[in-house]
């Protein structure tokens, strides 16, 4: 067995949200920090997570939109997404669920609410 860390990429505009996302992940996980889609493209072309976690609302492209790319694409159409909101759009989950996000998280959430996000998704890809 080996005790390679699974990689987990966040996407968030906010930049409170990566510090407190790596201070509820490290060290548990090996993280890439992203803060728009665009970025998050750039990365996923050079690293592959296990698990990637984008909040919807962002200025810009929003997480629907790297949640369909990457559905695009073989090397990623089978990462789990978890998606990660303040709003309660049933309209923006309905179109996440739609395009294969695996689960919703709610902001505000607690670290144990992340990680079981996290570990649930992983056991279920």
């Amino acid at each position: 067995m080996t005790d390679t860390l699974r990689r987990v990429m966040i996407v968030d505009d906010d930049i409170i949200m990566h510090d407190v996302m790596k201070m509820m992940l490290q060290p548990k996980f090996d993280l890439r920090l992203c803060f728009n889609v665009k970025q998050a493209r750039e990365a996923l072309a050079k690293w592959v997570p296990d698990v990637i976690c984008v909040d919807l609302m962002m200025p810009g492209e929003n997480g629907l939109v790297l949640l369909q790319y990457a559905r695009e694409l073989p090397d990623l159409e089978h990462v789990p997404f978890i998606v990660i909101s303040a709003t309660s759009d049933e309209n923006f989950f309905n179109e996440a669920r739609r395009l294969g996000a695996t689960s919703l998280l709610f902001k505000p959430f607690s670290r144990i609410d992340l990680i079981r996000a996290i570990e649930t998704a992983l056991e279920a890809s």
